[in-house]
């Protein structure tokens, strides 16, 4: 009975609950008057109660509508404000009206009274609308005017859900919203990466007019010289088009002042739901259009247009566009400076090798000349923006070389180099000097030859030297410069282009040959079950057919994994465990004699573990193979100085050649003969993608080292 007392007093706070309760004890009825006054209280409550019921069910209605995910915000608003009069005590009489920016839904026999009772709708601290419900005519007094003080706090109840439905409903429209333009971003993007100049205008386009369902639209950019480039038109609306002369190539003098070229010079959008006035004769009618500006850092650097969408553009219309257009505008740029600096990387090429010549020249005039102008050949050869040189064609000795030349080969002076350098020890690969001679021999000179020469401490660099022989003298000079950074964007370059290609065909054949695969594995096990105790050599045919399934599908998962690879789940992991369950029984012959060199405590990394096992197993793999089954494999980890973490892999196979070193993380490379070199490939990425680094360690009939070296953990 107490807790039926409190929960009256709570929310019927206009009934007498003590006596109600006192009624039922054993002080029992005491006059007629008493019973009276018992009956009046519980009709109070009666129908206070049911008035909450009204407002319950006009609670639960509301909350059955928000709870449908399908529902449009507009729906949930229309279909609430008329649900609202039913829980009034007056349902008959009572209108509601819901006010927000720009829209107004109401009860169609909607009036604003005097008697009304209203409540803000907040969303994230701010008043975004106000919910009203009115009394169309005059009732009754009660506690607030004709309205009771339960209905205060029902309205605010109401209020705070519609603002929490109108936040989460516009959030549910802001990640759709996102994850259309994410997908139209990544086509964008891939149609970037992967098509060519000549057609990628055109494929972007495309992309665009689908997202914004119009018919016809140009995508262009502008060059140099500030004129507008649509190659896009070829494309898209060339054979449409009736205007006597076809340009895609825009000059900045002879734009007018239609829309696209006001959106270009004022840097804003411009769009009309009217038929354009300026076109020229035989070109397609505009009936609508956007003209916007694509713009990089404040500068325009391109136009998208788009026209002929069925009904108007909005200002829905303008924001999607304009979304694409920032994503847009990032990519675009870094590609129209891509082609100029390789413009002005192909005209400096021009301009270095002339350069080169002119100074091989007077190297020469120089040389003869020495005598007589002494400080201003020594002045020029020195301050020359290549290497200089001069070397004896007997023996290779260097005879004059210029600093820059010097700090190129790794010396700290001019003279400590002409002491000790000689180009018979200068390149890498021993025959690359015979090959220069004999050119210079045949030719009397050699422009740009590559080639790889070793640094006075070993280290390795690639140059390109020009230089003419002088049999007479007995001398070559030259210029030579470092381009190393070159070679190495060429091989990343390449090595982008070659993933590229295999992302594109693992993708488009993997689905495909899986299935074949699988059909095959069912096929052979099928027939093997059919052919138990028949023919041995069937069985053997069929287990062959089974273990080639079984390497053809590891090799498309490798595949797959090494051109889909995503960014790791980084987590604190003790990279002992990570290379003790690699190097268990179940991976490690039990030919291979295992050694653990693990320490005690913890070697705590931040990584992780599916693809850094992947990684490791690789490795592991790899050295088993490199083994052929037999030999002993060492596995060590270990806390490095500087915070890092260590862990390598120490076979005892043929080891590996000193060329293929570096060679032995491209895809593709391999000296087995099974397999085609994915396993290194994908390790390498993985600790590539953690911020590590793994190099090979090898000298020929003593196996090999990998030694994985990652960030250790920085929050311990």
């Amino acid at each position: 009975m107490p807790k039926k007392t409190e929960f009256f007093k709570s929310r019927f706070k206009n009934c007498d609950a003590k006596k109600v309760e006192d009624s039922g004890t054993t002080k029992g009825i005491d006059s007629l008057e008493d019973c009276t006054g018992i009956k009046d209280r519980i009709a109070t409550l009666t129908r206070a109660l049911t008035e909450r019921e009204k407002e319950l069910n006009c609670i639960y209605s509301i909350s059955k509508l928000t709870a449908d995910k399908d529902i449009s915000l507009e729906d949930v608003l229309e279909k609430t404000v008329n649900i609202i009069p039913s829980a009034w005590q007056y349902p008959e009489v009572t209108a509601a009206r819901i006010i927000l920016p720009e829209q107004e839904i109401k009860t169609p026999n909607f009036k604003e009274t005097e008697w009304k009772e209203s409540s803000d709708i907040v969303s994230q601290g701010r008043q975004i609308g106000t919910l009203e419900v009115c009394y169309l005519g005059k009732m009754p007094d009660s506690d607030e005017g004709p309205f009771l003080k339960e209905a205060r706090e029902f309205i605010n109840q109401i209020a705070e859900q519609l603002g929490l439905v109108i936040e989460h409903k516009k959030e549910m429209e802001a990640l759709r919203q996102s994850q259309r333009e994410l997908a139209i971003h990544n086509r964008i993007a891939q149609i970037f990466l992967t098509v060519p100049d000549d057609e990628m205008y055109g494929e972007v386009l495309a992309v665009i007019l689908e997202a914004m369902q119009s018919k016809y639209g140009v995508f262009g950019y502008l060059d140099e010289d500030g004129a507008l480039v649509v190659p896009s038109m070829t494309r898209h609306i060339w054979d449409k088009c009736r205007v006597a002369q076809k340009n895609i190539v825009f000059p900045r003098e002879t734009w007018g002042n239609s829309t696209w070229p006001r959106a270009i010079r004022q840097k804003t959008t411009i769009y009309t739901n009217e038929p354009s006035k300026l076109v020229p004769e035989g070109h397609i009618p505009i009936l609508r259009h956007i003209s916007m500006p694509i713009v990089y850092r404040e500068e325009a650097i391109g136009l998208l247009q788009v026209a002929n969408k069925e009904t108007d553009y909005d200002e829905h219309d303008i924001r999607s566009l304009q979304v694409i257009s920032e994503h847009i505008a990032t990519i675009l740029d870094a590609r129209l400076k891509r082609a100029i600096q390789e413009k002005q990387r192909r005209k400096a090429e021009v301009n270095l090798r002339n350069h080169q010549e002119q100074l091989a020249e007077l190297v020469r005039q120089w040389t003869t000349q020495l005598q007589e102008s002494e400080a201003k050949y020594r002045n020029l050869f020195n301050n020359a923006q290549v290497g200089l040189f001069r070397f004896r064609i007997a023996d290779g000795k260097l005879l004059e070389c210029n600093d820059l030349y010097a700090r190129l080969i790794g010396y700290d002076s001019r003279e400590e180099c002409l002491a000790s350098h000689n180009a018979s020890e200068h390149y890498v690969a021993p025959n690359v000097r015979s090959k220069m001679l004999r050119e210079l021999q045949e030719n009397g000179e050699v422009r740009n030859f590559e080639a790889q020469v070793r640094q006075r401490r070993g280290s390795i660099i690639w140059v390109s030297d020009t230089a003419r022989i002088y049999p007479r003298e007995g001398y070559i000079e030259g210029a030579v410069s470092d381009i190393t950074e070159r070679k190495k964007l060429q091989e990343k370059l390449i090595a982008s282009e070659r993933l590229a290609t295999m992302g594109q065909f693992s993708g488009s054949m993997a689905h495909e040959l899986r299935n074949s695969l699988a059909t095959i594995s069912s096929s052979a096990y099928y027939l093997k079950s059919k052919l138990t105790g028949g023919d041995e050599k069937i069985q053997t045919h069929l287990e062959r057919i089974k273990s080639s399934v079984d390497g053809t599908t590891s090799i498309i998962q490798s595949l797959l994994n090494l051109t889909r690879m995503k960014e790791p789940a980084l987590a604190k992991l003790d990279l002992r465990e990570i290379a003790s369950g690699v190097t268990g029984s179940d991976v490690i012959p039990s030919t291979v004699r295992l050694v653990r060199n693990f320490p005690e405590q913890a070697v705590e990394i931040n990584a992780d573990r599916e693809q850094l096992r992947m990684a490791f197993r690789n490795i592991v793999d790899n050295a088993v193979q490199a083994m052929e089954g037999k030999g002993t494999l060492t596995a060590t980890v270990r806390n490095m100085p500087d915070g890092k973490a260590e862990v390598s892999f120490t076979d005892t196979g043929t080891g590996i050649p000193k060329e293929n070193l570096e060679k032995i993380f491209e895809p593709l490379f391999s000296t087995k003969a099974k397999g085609i070199g994915f396993g290194l490939s994908i390790a390498k990425m993985v600790i590539d993608k953690h911020s590590g680094t793994i190099e090979a360690q090898s000298e020929l009939g003593k196996g090999a080292t990998l030694i994985i070296r990652l960030p250790g953990n920085l929050n311990k």
